[in-house]
């Protein structure tokens, strides 16, 4: 059986170089690169983990912009005693999502052509020394479309409220935490 070893996550969001009276700048919205894009991460190891993520603060370093929110937050953790977990949360570094899990019999890692960061194109997803293709496609309008379906069929979200509830607690000690 695979154990998990480490998970690094990075998601950058920063297409336009100008985030000028963007809303999520704004403090009074919740704004901020990790409440934005960091629930993102703390939903991964929710699911790497089966829901039971229990975890540690080592570091966090932030670069706070001009309206107090962050704008880059970079964060150590330990997940479960031991899992070495590393996120990376930005709207002022260049577009890019990036995922490797590493566990004590393979590596999966995002490739080339970040699905959720460069629109409509081709992407990879490797596991050990499996590449696994997947056709250009829009993100977004597939999650739209996926719960859409499932609220008329009368079926639950993918991520049940308690997930959800967990990975805002999870990215909100991150946010409040104190070097």
């Amino acid at each position: 059986m695979d154990t998990l070893a480490t998970a690094h996550a990075a998601h950058g969001t920063n297409r336009e170089g100008d985030l000028t009276d963007n809303y999520r700048l704004d403090p009074s919205l919740g704004g901020g690169a990790l409440l934005d894009v960091g629930v993102y991460q703390a939903h991964l190891w929710l699911m790497l983990l089966n829901e039971d993520v229990d975890f540690s603060i080592e570091s966090v370093e932030r670069t706070i912009g001009a309206t107090g929110v962050d704008l880059t937050t970079r964060a150590q953790l330990k997940l479960n005693s031991g899992i070495a977990a590393h996120l990376l949360s930005s709207f002022d570094l260049p577009p890019q999502q990036q995922i490797q899990v590493t566990g004590t019999m393979a590596t999966m890692r995002t490739g080339e052509g970040e699905a959720f960061t460069l629109w409509k194109q081709p992407s990879t997803l490797l596991i050990g020394e499996t590449v696994e293709r997947f056709e250009a496609d829009d993100a977004f309008a597939l999650m739209v479309h996926g719960v859409s379906t499932a609220i008329e069929a009368g079926e639950s979200t993918m991520f049940p409220a308690a997930s959800s509830l967990r990975a805002a607690e999870i990215t909100d000690a991150i946010s409040r935490y104190e070097s």
